[in-house]
């Protein structure tokens, strides 16, 4: 499985400059805060819209010990993944390690 934890120098190969970055992301965590109490569901449009794994894609996700396998229809309001299983089930996966199981056509 691919790694899962990145960090601002990692993905961008510069070391932060706190005094620049801190800034931007007290706005946008400011912005995304209010937004969420103001209308909960248009974060959760906008991340859904943006998300390579919201809807019908065959993942397999590691909670804890278990390997679990599935199609992803949607988020619920909380914001857990909802994934239907072979058998039918829904099931809903509050954390976990997500991966995309087929390469988009």
């Amino acid at each position: 499985m691919a790694e899962t934890a990145t960090s601002i120098e990692k993905e961008t190969g510069k070391i932060p400059n706190v005094e620049t970055f801190l800034p931007i992301l007290t706005f946008f965590l400011e912005k995304y805060c209010d937004l969420l109490y103001r209308d909960a569901e248009k974060i959760r449009a906008e991340w859904s819209m943006r998300s390579s794994y919201a809807f019908d894609k065959e993942v397999r996700i590691k909670v804890e010990n278990e390997m679990i396998y599935g199609i992803t229809r949607g988020i619920e309001e909380n914001g857990a993944l909802r994934l239907k299983m072979e058998n039918g089930d829904l099931r809903i996966i509050h954390t976990g390690d997500v991966e995309q199981l087929r390469a988009e056509n």
